[in-house]
This record gives C-alpha cells, sequence and structure tokens, in this order.
C-alpha cells in the first residue's frame, strides 16, 4: 500500500507509484529541520513470512514474524532513582515534555521515592524527594534550577550505589568523556527518556536493552503513549534457540515486539530451525519454532 507521509508535508513531498515500488522525493534549500520526517508503511497481515538465498556457500534466512502479547501492568515501583544529565548539550533537549511525562507518571504512582542524581563529567550530592498523592513540586523546582554545563560521562555512574526498583535516564545519550558505560543494578530496568532529534538513540538503546527496559522517545511519542511504557510490561523476542547448523543470528539481544519481529541469519545445512523465545521483562512464557527451508 501506499507509504502515508505527516500531513504537514504533503505539500512538499508525495509518494508516487513505479511498478511495484513507490518513490518519493523533495528538493528543498535553505531549510531547518525542526522536527523528524514521519512516514508510515501499512504491513501486510501474514501470521509469519520466511525468505532464504544461497550466498557463497551459506543459506541465508530472513523470517517477518507478526504476534502480539498482552497487555500486563507491571509492579508499581517504590522507589526510583532518577538520573538527569546536566551537560551542556542538555539544553537542546525538550525540558517540558519531560516534566509532562514525570507530572503523568508520578500522578499515577501517587506515593514515591526518588532520588535525584545529576551528573555531567562528575556527579553532584544526590538528594531525596518524597511524593505524596502525585505531588512532585520540590523535585519539579530542583529540575528547573539546573545548571547545564560540561560534558557527559556515563562511566560514573555505579547503579549499584543507588538502589531503586528501576531507573529513569534522562539525557541524549551523548557521551564525551571515554566511552565507559553504565555499571548496571543487576535486574533493575533503565529506562532512557530522550526529548532531543540529535540524541544518540544508538546508546540509550544499549543502556535500555541491557538492562531490559525500553528507550521513550519523546521527540515522537506523546505523553500518553510514553506513559504506558513505564506503567504496561512490554512484550519481547527474548531470545533465539538455534539449530545445530544454525548461526549468526539477529537480533542478539532481547528486543520489544511492537506487532512485529523481523530475525536473521545463516545456515549451513538446507534444512533447520529456529526457536523464538517470547516473553516479558526477562521471564520467558512462549515459545515457538520456525522450521528454515533453503531454496537454491
Amino acid at each position: 500500500s501506499k507509504p502515508l507521509i505527516d500531513d504537514k508535508l504533503n505539500d512538499f513531498i508525495e509518494f508516487y507509484q513505479t511498478g511495484n515500488d513507490y518513490v518519493a522525493s523533495a528538493d528543498l534549500k535553505e531549510i531547518i529541520p525542526s522536527r523528524p520526517v514521519t512516514i508510515s508503511v501499512e504491513q501486510a497481515k501474514e501470521s509469519e513470512q520466511t525468505m532464504t538465498a544461497f550466498y557463497k556457500g551459506s543459506n541465508y534466512f530472513v523470517v517477518n514474524k507478526f504476534t502480539e502479547g498482552e497487555k500486563r501492568i507491571k509492579d508499581a515501583p517504590t522507589k526510583i532513582a532518577l538520573l538527569w544529565d546536566n551537560s551542556l548539550s542538555g539544553l537542546d533537549r525538550d525540558i517540558q515534555k519531560e516534566f509532562g511525562l514525570l507530572e503523568a507518571y508520578f500522578s499515577s504512582l501517587k506515593t514515591i521515592d526518588v532520588s535525584l542524581i545529576l551528573f555531567n563529567q562528575s556527579i553532584d550530592a544526590i538528594k531525596q524527594f518524597q511524593i505524596r498523592n502525585g505531588n512532585w513540586m520540590s523535585l519539579k523546582s530542583a529540575l528547573e534550577n539546573v545548571i547545564y554545563d560540561g560534558g557527559t560521562q556515563f562511566g560514573l555512574l555505579n547503579l549499584n550505589r543507588y538502589q531503586a526498583d528501576e531507573y529513569l535516564l534522562f539525557s541524549d545519550g551523548h557521551q564525551t568523556y571515554n566511552k565507559d558505560s553504565i555499571k548496571f543494578n543487576a535486574n533493575k530496568a533503565v529506562y532512557c527518556i530522550a526529548s532531543s532529534a540529535k540524541s544518540d538513540f544508538s546508546n540509550l538503546q544499549f543502556i535500555a536493552n541491557h538492562s531490559g527496559a525500553e528507550v521513550i522517545n519523546l521527540v515522537t511519542t506523546n505523553t500518553s503513549q510514553a506513559l504506558d511504557i513505564l506503567r504496561y510490561e512490554s512484550y519481547k523476542l527474548l531470545g533465539v534457540k538455534k539449530g545445530s547448523t544454525v548461526f549468526d543470528v539477529y537480533p542478539s539481544y532481547p528486543v520489544t515486539i511492537k506487532n512485529s519481529i523481523s530475525i536473521a541469519g545463516k545456515m549451513i545445512q538446507a534444512h533447520d530451525q529456529i526457536t523464538l523465545l517470547y516473553g516479558y521483562g526477562k521471564r520467558v512464557t512462549k515459545e515457538e519454532v520456525i522450521h528454515l527451508e533453503a531454496s537454491r
């Protein structure tokens, strides 16, 4: 079907069909983008599509799987650690959008204890806040008075020092001091919230995936959608069991499923199988065998 583009861009970009393809182009000059371009492509609803190809001695495969899990509300945290990046690039973030998400989340939780950790190339003294009946004005006031300066060093964050049920990282993900990553607290989720289109989403995705959490992109997600990510458990592909001749399978780490998932890899023999492991958090709740038949 024809791809759909943001209504506000219809005057500049339009898709037209040529054969089996849709093509769009635009020639814009002296334009400063203020937000990303969103293009939606409706996917076919077949439950499974498998494609194989033989190349240089290996059988390659791609499996497109359409699946959805049930919506499960997660256990509400009683203590949160708020990791707030106050490096200079924080001036490019949409702080008001971030406040909107915190307002909605605290309103839904009602009662929560929050540790505020400000960090850039160093870490400020930790401040503690008690939120009751969703009232977070004292925390909001502290955040409104944050000074943004310096670079970012994620390696300073040792989450074992900040005990919490979950962590909320507000950052653009850019690291300017060495390449050390956050030191994780085992089995505790680190939700990464980004409100700048200039964010390093690959770094934020690494942090979220490693902890079993999600990246919340406030550039493309509204407050209601973002709140659902914080309140509900995400249905994930947690892993893939490989047949005896299957190798180089991607994705190699847990990924959230939003209606569909794609799995790619190689196999030596013409016939083999993979087993998809679905679940929530780090708990496998369903296994599904996919039979692979190579075409020559």
